[in-house]
Order: C-alpha cells, then sequence, then structure tokens
C-alpha cells in the first residue's frame, strides 16, 4: 500500500476532565506512526442552527445543536489536508499501540465505523457508534458528511414514526437507524466489530485496538481512563 497521510481528529466543546488523559494516549499513538493529531478543546464558534424536528416536538423556536454535531464541522475542515482522517471522542482509549491505523483500509470502502454492540436503539435497531469515524478523504465522504448533517434539519424526514429518543439523539442514530439500514451507500462502509473496537467492555486481547467509553457519568469515565492505563499494549 502506498503511504497515505492520516489524521487523528479529537475534540470536546466545554469542560473535558478528561481531556490530559485522552491527549496523552492519543499523542502516543500518533508519534509511533506518525500520524498528525489535531485537537480542538476550546475556541469552538457559536453554532445555533434552526432544527424543525425539535421545533415540532416541544414547540421551541430554536435549539443549539447537540454537541455531537460539532465534530462534523471539524472533521470537514480537517478532512482536505489528509489522505484519511480519524476521529476519536475524547472518552476512547487507545489500547494496542502497536495496531497501525492502515491496517482498517480496504479497497472499495470509503469510511469505517465500530459496531453493533448488541444494545439496540430505541427504535430496535442494533447501536453502531459515532465516536470513532475512519474516513477517506474522497467526494464518496464529502457526500456523506453533508447527507449526515443535513439530516438533522430534516423534518418530517427519517424521524416520523420512530421512538422520540432516537429522533432526538443526533449522529449515532441517523447512522445507526437510517444509513445503515437502508441507504444503497452503506456497502462502502467497513464495521470494525466490538471485538476489535469495544464498546464500555475490557476484551483482555490483543486485537482490541480501542474502547469507547459511551454515556456515562464525566468524572467515572475520567476515573475508568486512568484505570485503563495499565492494559496499554505498546
Amino acid at each position: 500500500m502506498e503511504e497515505v497521510k492520516i489524521k487523528v481528529v479529537t475534540g470536546y466543546d466545554g469542560d473535558c476532565p478528561y481531556r490530559e488523559i485522552a491527549l496523552a494516549n492519543f499523542r502516543e499513538y500518533c508519534a509511533r506512526w506518525g500520524y498528525e493529531l489535531v485537537e480542538k478543546f476550546s475556541g469552538w464558534e457559536p453554532l445555533d442552527r434552526h432544527l424543525p424536528w425539535q421545533v415540532a416536538r416541544t414547540g421551541s423556536e430554536k435549539s443549539l445543536v447537540r454537541m455531537v454535531w460539532r465534530k462534523h464541522t471539524l472533521i470537514r475542515e480537517e478532512l482536505p489536508g489528509c489522505d484519511w482522517l480519524l476521529w476519536l471522542d475524547p472518552d476512547c482509549k487507545i489500547l494496542n499501540m502497536t495496531v497501525r491505523l492502515e491496517s482498517f483500509i480496504e479497497e472499495g470502502f470509503e469510511a469505517a465505523v465500530t459496531g453493533p454492540f448488541g444494545v439496540p436503539c430505541y427504535c430496535g435497531v442494533d447501536a453502531h457508534s459515532a465516536g470513532v469515524l475512519l474516513l477517506h478523504n474522497s467526494d464518496w465522504t464529502k457526500q456523506f458528511l453533508q447527507d449526515w448533517w443535513d439530516s438533522d434539519l430534516e423534518w418530517p424526514g427519517w424521524r416520523v414514526g420512530r421512538n422520540v429518543n432516537c429522533r432526538s439523539m443526533g449522529d449515532n442514530n441517523w447512522l445507526s437507524c437510517k444509513f445503515l439500514v437502508n441507504d444503497p451507500r452503506r456497502s462502502r462502509v467497513k464495521v470494525i466489530g466490538p471485538e476489535i473496537a469495544g464498546h464500555c467492555h475490557l476484551h483482555h486481547d490483543p486485537q482490541q485496538f480501542l474502547m469507547h467509553l459511551y454515556g456515562g457519568e464525566p468524572n467515572a469515565r475520567k476515573n475508568l481512563l486512568i484505570w485503563l492505563e495499565r492494559h496499554v499494549i505498546r
């Protein structure tokens, strides 16, 4: 495989109690393999969007976009400067530093996501995660990100008939409940299983590349990220 330029991107808008723990882990990994690390934990511009589905549900005229959508703006800013981009939520922990991102890149795929985790969404669909995204810098990916971004403005759109929590959960739900269910483009998305990119579960297996501590109280996630340090393979 030709040498590719890879960025690892992470960020958080607000007070992130596990910021330095995550960055130490990501910096070590990127330094080992020569990846560029981009992090943004401050300096976010105000982002206010009209969300028709929330207006219909709450009667509110405007609602601040959910934090999960912040990653879309940063990903789209950083994608042009690389061949592949790995987004990591800062509550991720790389557990096996010997695994290169190139090992997940395959011909015919434009993106990789993690899941399914055996935990159904509110509508019964197996949940995948938008907390770990490996994306190719291509026209396909740019359109994919644009459609994902625009999905938050759809009303009535795909949310009609779904559980209210499913409709309101933002980026994970569009990915799990719509795109990966019936979009023909899903054939270009590689799914990385939980034994490799675990969801709140330590497998004690070298093939587990990382763990994503999805949900939960922030300080509890901080403590678990600290505890997981003893299990990092170098």
